[in-house]
């Protein structure tokens, strides 16, 4: 099975974790299919770099994303996007529901 998962960088007490598409009997830190984004919660940047067409194609194609991998894309509107595709809007429809909930979520 094909997942969507967390690879441990950096260094000690200070990791840098990349999203990437692994077959799920491979280890961790071991042999990945593509990288697909990178996640970093530590520092005082906090940032979030996703490649959402990649990762769009890879839950198409049949990848489970994990727990937190989950998390991370549904605070980040990727699931969000990809059930509005799943009903079937159009473009417009999708970029006009985004916006909203991009405001939704900026004003909490």
């Amino acid at each position: 099975m094909i997942k969507i998962r967390l690879q441990r960088k950096g260094r000690i007490r200070r990791p840098i974790y990349h999203i990437v598409v692994a077959d799920s009997r491979s280890p961790r830190d071991g042999r990945i299919i593509e990288q697909v984004g990178r996640f970093d919660g530590v520092t005082e940047k906090k940032e979030t770099i996703l490649n959402v067409d990649r990762i769009m194609y890879w839950l198409d194609t049949g990848a489970q994303p994990t727990d937190s991998v989950r998390k991370i894309l549904r605070t980040e509107g990727v699931l969000y996007k990809r059930h509005l595709k799943m009903w079937g809007k159009s473009d417009e429809e999708i970029a006009a529901a985004m916006e909203e909930w991009q405001a939704y979520r900026d004003s909490k």
